[in-house]
């Protein structure tokens, strides 16, 4: 979706997150939060739900730019 927002093609997933880290619409620390939530899925249950919890907040950004693009503010 990132992709199709900042009007992109995604060619393979490899190297999507260094891609998506330059577009304009993205959440903020995008490449650092997807590299934050590999780090800490574990066996550890604490360290995994915080990735979830890191995935949520991403997935619930991203949701919003969608949104403020299908309804764009007016000028």
């Amino acid at each position: 979706m990132l992709f199709a927002l900042n009007e992109q093609y995604c060619i393979d997933e490899k190297g999507a997150t260094g891609r998506i880290a330059n577009f304009e619409n993205k959440p903020e620390d995008y490449r650092i939060r997807v590299d934050e939530i590999f780090d800490l899925l574990s066996i550890d249950r604490s360290s995994t739900e915080k990735a979830l919890n890191i995935l949520e907040e991403l997935v619930g950004e991203t949701k919003a730019f969608l949104k403020e693009a299908k309804n764009p503010p007016l000028n």
